[in-house]
């Protein structure tokens, strides 16, 4: 059995890189020996590592695995074999991200209302803050439970915070009378509206700038395209594969 301790700071943008470590307790240069621990070179492709083409994780991207040969502290042969992955974040975007962005940016229609209408108001916003609440605990049930925050949680606890602030600025604007009152709701909404923007606008930036790093520096995914592809992803969703396999051996 094999295990993985994975970093997920990044996550759901995450790349894990696994380890299979092989190490010969015997020192005689035997033909195993040979045949993997005296190439020297860990790009040699003879006895480099290889993944079937069947092999489709629904949930990761799989990159060309590599290998390296070297000794331990003891002078025996190790045998290192690294496979680079990374996650698939379609669902986690577009479910979870982009629904809590959505949710949040509700909130400045709370601002069309008249000031004066604290209760209207405060009931628009409390109602998308402990919905926000309610879907990040419910979100949670499917996300990992490690003491660190990752990308998705600092991404999901700024929300939360913002609404929180606009709460803030509409009971401060309530209490402020005549024209000052509503020249301090106007300077809210534009400064709650262009905050809104310049942090999502910060967060894609940077998201897309360091998967455009990762795609660069790991190449081209392996195993896409294959006829086994949509094999697993149907098999995924629970529909029955007898249709594709009669129709795989009539042809």
């Amino acid at each position: 059995m094999f295990k993985e301790i994975f970093e997920l700071e990044k996550f759901p943008y995450d790349v894990q890189t696994l380890l299979v470590r092989i190490r010969l307790n015997s020192h005689r240069d035997n033909k195993v020996l040979k045949r993997f621990f005296a190439v020297g070179d860990a790009n040699d492709e003879e006895c480099g590592p290889t993944m079937k083409p069947t092999v489709f994780v629904p949930e990761w991207r799989l990159y060309k695995p590599f290998h390296k040969c070297s000794y331990d502290e003891k002078g025996k042969p190790v045998y290192d074999m690294y496979m680079v992955i990374s996650r698939r974040h379609g669902y986690f975007t577009n479910n979870v991200l982009v629904m809590m962005g959505s949710m949040c940016t509700l909130c400045l229609g709370a601002f069309a209302i008249d000031r004066k209408d604290f209760s209207s108001r405060c009931s628009v916003v409390l109602t998308l803050l402990l919905t926000a609440i309610a879907f990040k605990f419910v979100v949670s049930d499917s996300l990992p439970k490690i003491p660190y925050l990752t990308v998705l949680d600092i991404y999901m606890n700024t929300a939360v915070g913002f609404l929180l602030v606009v709460f803030l600025q509409q009971t401060v604007t309530g209490l402020i009378d005549g024209d000052a009152g509503r020249t301090a709701d106007t300077v809210c909404v534009i400064v709650s509206a262009v905050g809104w923007l310049v942090v999502n606008l910060i967060f894609i930036i940077s998201i897309a700038k360091y998967l455009w790093t990762v795609n660069s520096l790991l190449g081209k995914e392996i195993n896409v395209g294959n006829a086994e592809k949509t094999a697993f992803v149907v098999a995924a969703q629970g529909v029955s594969l007898a249709p594709i396999l009669m129709h795989r051996k009539s042809d």
